[in-house]
């Protein structure tokens, strides 16, 4: 089981069959599918005890799960990637609404500065205004700056053979 936290979280249950007959592995929806219907349909293997060259599937088993420490490693260095670009948009879509906002509102108050005595008495709103969304985009920025620092787990669920007949 892979799981990545970060600004999303992310779970996800991946599968590595080999095939000895071909001597190369089996991943992805293949090998999900495998397990699942062995899982779902198949009996217990009661002669694999006789059958099998034990030290030999101990090998394979080994290989199974480096191989897919490897694939953790490239999946949760993408998500790594993927997340700090998502974070460093959403950072930047922030600053510049941020931004794109204090123009108006130091516009209004500009406006408010040379008209009426009514129009003045709304300055110190306006800059209430200007406070109040730049507390809250700066403490939705700091969250999302929290959450930069992602990470990412892999966790043994099962193993086992399957014998096809």
């Amino acid at each position: 089981r892979w799981s990545v936290s970060g600004s999303r979280e992310i779970e996800r249950l991946e599968y590595v069959v080999f095939d000895i007959e071909r001597q190369q592995p089996v991943f992805g929806d293949a090998a999900e599918h495998l397990v699942s219907i062995a899982a779902m349909s198949g009996n217990d293997w009661l002669a694999h005890r006789t059958l099998l060259n034990h030290p030999h599937v101990a090998e394979l088993f080994d290989q199974c799960r480096d191989l897919l420490e490897i694939r953790f490693k490239n999946f949760s260095d993408d998500c790594m990637r993927e997340d700090r670009d998502r974070i460093n948009l959403m950072l930047n879509m922030l600053q510049h609404h941020l931004d794109a906002q204090k123009v108006k509102i130091n516009e209004r108050i500009n406006t408010y500065k040379y008209g009426s005595d009514k129009q003045r008495r709304m300055i110190p709103a306006e800059e209430g205004r200007l406070r109040k969304l730049s507390r809250k985009m700066e403490e939705r920025m700091a969250e999302l700056k929290l959450k930069e620092r992602a990470e990412s787990f892999d966790s043994f669920v099962s193993g086992g053979t399957i014998h096809l007949i």
